[in-house]
């Protein structure tokens, strides 16, 4: 006969005269009434009827007591590090950008990708499609600015490797992450013949605050260009995927949402839009979340896409053992913030015949995942959570964020709350 348990993993939280209970494995929410409300916290099976009783087993909060949680956690963790399904390459054709933004990690030395290392991350990647190992080949732009370098390398490579993936009958997927400024009417056919459908843009709050970040000595009003250049792909790219980061910070979050009406209303409901603390804001509870909440309801009443809170987990790609980060140097990394500068944070390299070379650091992404360590097992909110970021772990960071990350679980559920009027 099974017997039954509460789910370790039971979020339970109050709005006004509401009790929510949320599982953050099967990502389950509902609104109970008080009694039930207790007699779950209480976790005192024995007190719920068997009418309810049955559907709470279906939505995960209630498991069988033989099922361990954690071991299931742990298996779907597994499948994404070890998955063979999709490879991710993210290549940077140099560390140079066209602005300097006060608050970005990277140092922007001059130099670009040579002709021989990009005979060398072709020949990389002809070996993993011809191998026939993988079903998806997601190939990714990242900087510097990549499109400093669109004709000479990001047009070329990205071509070559989608011919060759409709040859051996593989997925591609083109993505980059760019300031947008080099955007324009003379690159969008080859745009269109590379498949480069997804974006990530960023704006640096409203128009005003913006310009005061971002600018050139010739151009003081780079947020029109870059909203002008984000309209013209909307509008000519079929089915595109366009992701608009909002970087904010106390200054600036009051105004963004007058970001809003800048953009004309028939592209709006293709520009997802996501507000970003700017990494240097970042400590202990989000003060901004009552405002960051206020602020995208404008941007959805008016039209753009706003991720909807359904609380899902995802984990880090560094983690991926599918997943190179490609300097222009041929240097690799795991994670896109690096000091690629710092050779020590290298996990290898890619030589001139196309194979990767790893160095011993490659195996520090190959043990154990760092939120199978006793604490992180033992905690209610890991699948919120997902331990410690990788590479902070492998840095021998041993912070623990719970707080942080039961005080954001917590916003998410108001917002919801509201989003959804209950």
């Amino acid at each position: 006969m099974l017997t039954y348990k509460c789910s370790k993993y039971n979020f339970f939280h109050k709005v006004g005269n509401s009790y929510l209970v949320y599982n953050q494995m099967s990502h389950a929410l509902m609104v109970v009434d008080e009694e039930l409300f207790n007699t779950m916290s209480e976790k005192n099976i024995d007190k719920i009827p068997d009418s309810v009783k049955e559907q709470l087993v279906s939505d995960g909060y209630i498991c069988s007591t033989k099922f361990t949680e954690e071991n299931y956690f742990l298996f779907k963790n597994h499948i994404c590090r070890y998955s063979q399904d999709t490879i991710r390459i993210t290549i940077m054709p140099t560390l140079s950008c066209n602005f300097s933004c006060w608050y970005c990690y990277e140092n922007h030395i001059p130099g670009s990708m040579s002709d021989d290392a990009k005979k060398a991350i072709l020949l990389f990647c002809k070996k993993i499609i011809k191998s026939k190992k993988y079903r998806h080949f997601h190939l990714d732009w990242f900087g510097g600015e990549p499109l400093l370098y669109f004709k000479k390398i990001v047009y070329p490579i990205s071509l070559e490797i989608k011919n060759l993936c409709a040859e051996y009958d593989m997925y591609f997927h083109n993505s980059i992450t760019t300031n947008g400024y080099m955007i324009s009417n003379d690159v969008i056919d080859d745009i269109k013949e590379i498949q480069l459908n997804s974006y990530q843009i960023t704006f640096d709050g409203c128009q005003e605050d913006h310009n005061k970040v971002r600018f050139m000595p010739n151009d003081h009003d780079s947020y029109t260009r870059l909203k002008d250049n984000i309209i013209l792909l909307c509008r000519n790219i079929e089915k595109i995927d366009m992701s608009l980061r909002i970087n904010y910070t106390p200054d600036n979050v009051g105004k963004i949402d007058l970001i809003a009406d800048d953009f004309p209303e028939d592209v709006r409901s293709k520009i997802l839009v996501q507000p970003q603390l700017v990494w240097q804001y970042k400590s202990g509870i989000n003060p901004q979340n009552g405002k960051i909440s206020d602020k995208t309801k404008v941007f959805k009443d008016k039209g753009f896409i706003i991720k909807s809170n359904n609380f899902n987990c995802n984990f880090c790609y560094a983690e991926s053992m599918s997943q190179f980060v490609i300097n222009y140097d041929l240097n690799v990394y795991k994670c896109t913030a690096r000091d690629f500068i710092n050779k020590d944070n290298s996990v290898g390299i890619i030589n001139m015949e196309g194979d990767f070379v790893p160095s011993p650091h490659f195996y520090d992404y190959c043990v154990p995942s760092y939120m199978e360590c006793k604490e992180c097992l033992a905690c209610d909110l890991l699948p919120s959570c997902l331990g410690l970021c990788i590479q902070k772990r492998i840095e021998g960071c041993k912070d623990c964020y719970k707080e942080q990350v039961e005080g954001d679980l917590r916003h998410k559920l108001n917002t919801f709350m509201e989003e959804h009027s209950v």
